[in-house]
């Protein structure tokens, strides 16, 4: 059985401006936003210029959360499919 393993690592991260959630979908399997502190950095100051450029003090309490997203990844064979 000849396996084509196309391995290319990409991260996808969705923000909820509302309730200050971040979803992190990442092609690894054990992908973690910990790996990443300078992502999350980034992203927590975005949140933070969006929230003062649109004068929302409200929510300020609330913390920025991230949720790490499984991916379902597709493993393609020359006849059949394979989900891991």
């Amino acid at each position: 059985m000849h396996m084509c393993f196309l391995k290319q690592h990409w991260v996808l991260v969705v923000i909820n401006r509302v309730s200050q959630q971040l979803f992190y979908f990442d092609s690894l399997k054990n992908g973690n936003p910990n790996k990443y502190p300078i992502m999350k950095e980034i992203y927590t100051r975005v949140l933070n210029i969006y929230k003062a450029h649109k004068n929302i003090c409200h929510r300020s309490s609330l913390p920025v959360t991230w949720t790490h997203v499984k991916v379902l990844t597709l493993l393609i064979s020359s006849n059949n499919y394979m989900y891991s």
